[in-house]
């Protein structure tokens, strides 16, 4: 059996989580983790960060860095920089990442975070993001992009307005084109939120249905419209691998996750559960997670540490053990006062 693939993006420690996973049993994981720019020479917060590869490659073999391109930086730097175009920055970009050593050729992968929520509405949103692709990905022979895009949040209701606003960019193939080009995994930012899941007396197979419905689905509604095999659509879909909620605790921004450790350490264990998977061709799973750790109030930062370790290594075992038995795992369900399931 091959290593489970995990994608995680870290809004900060990185090198936390590049030291908890690299100790996996050999063989077990092979891990992705996002590492965010800073600031640039002009100010703009932009610039790749020097000497992550050497210093992942001392922490383990099996722990890799990707560089963040942000596109809502990106475009805050163009309002002074208008005379440059979407593909001019996303070359920049590029060649940024190149001198810090990294090589696209090779098996480095980047990662484009905050693709924007206006994809679904905004014409200009959609040219802005393809030609940024456009120029990230020109020089590869084949995908080395993972692409984090921001998704309607589970707890706020959702109808017919936003499955039509869905088709309406699902229909734009010029889009998907690029996508399924440049694109290695597709990551919608699948944050769950406790509040639309941890109903008391659900069962685990209820709420795990209630995630994987919200988790995929962008995916269930694409697969509809491109029927074909060949369609760039379903091509970027079907490397669809969600970002799980690993953010731990927030009230806001990532989904409720204010909870104390047990309630989030089950929570997440459902999450992968619902959506962790085995895309075409390979024969290990995916599993993708947002890492942003929070000090709850009030709380030591020695005690947050220890819950912190506890947490990441709970992901870490989680998706080696999802791995090995694949989704035919149970694990318990998840309680919180107040909670009611969502079906999406």
């Amino acid at each position: 059996m091959s290593p489970a693939d995990v994608i995680a993006y870290a809004q900060d420690d990185w090198i936390g989580l590049a030291e908890t996973f690299a100790v996996a049993p050999e063989g077990c994981l092979e891990v992705w983790i996002s590492v965010p720019t800073e600031p640039g020479a002009d100010g703009a917060w932009l610039t790749t960060r020097k000497g992550m590869k050497q210093r992942f490659a001392k922490i383990g073999a099996n722990v890799h860095p990707m560089p963040e391109v942000n596109f809502n930086a990106w475009n805050k730097w163009g309002e002074s920089h208008p005379d440059v175009s979407w593909i001019e920055r996303g070359k920049r970009a590029r060649r940024e990442m190149e001198q810090a050593g990294y090589d696209f050729g090779k098996g480095d992968r980047w990662a484009l975070n905050e693709n924007p929520y206006t994809l679904l509405t905004d014409p200009e949103a959609r040219v802005a993001t393809r030609d940024f692709v456009v120029g990230l990905h020109a020089g590869s022979s084949q995908p080395a992009g993972v692409i984090y895009s921001v998704m309607h949040p589970q707890n706020i209701p959702h109808g017919a307005q936003l499955v039509n606003e869905l088709r309406e960019w699902f229909k734009q193939e010029s889009f998907w084109k690029v996508m399924a080009e440049a694109t290695l995994y597709w990551s919608e930012e699948a944050y769950a939120d406790i509040r639309s899941t941890c109903q008391s007396g659900a069962s685990s197979a209820e709420q795990i249905t209630v995630l994987r419905g919200y988790a995929f689905h962008r995916e269930a509604i694409a697969k509809a419209i491109a029927t074909s095999s060949q369609s760039p659509l379903r091509k970027v879909m079907s490397r669809g691998v969600p970002l799980i909620n690993g953010a731990w605790a927030w009230a806001d921004a990532y989904g409720f996750t204010a909870v104390p450790i047990g309630v989030m350490d089950r929570f997440i264990g459902l999450q992968v559960s619902a959506a962790a998977r085995k895309l075409e061709g390979q024969d290990f799973l995916t599993v993708g997670f947002a890492w942003a750790p929070k000090r709850p109030d009030g709380m030591s930062q020695k005690r947050f540490s220890k819950d912190l370790g506890t947490l990441v290594t709970s992901i870490r075992d989680q998706a080696i053990e999802a791995n090995r038995v694949g989704t035919r795992s149970t694990p318990k369900p998840c309680s919180w006062p107040g909670a009611k399931l969502q079906p999406w």
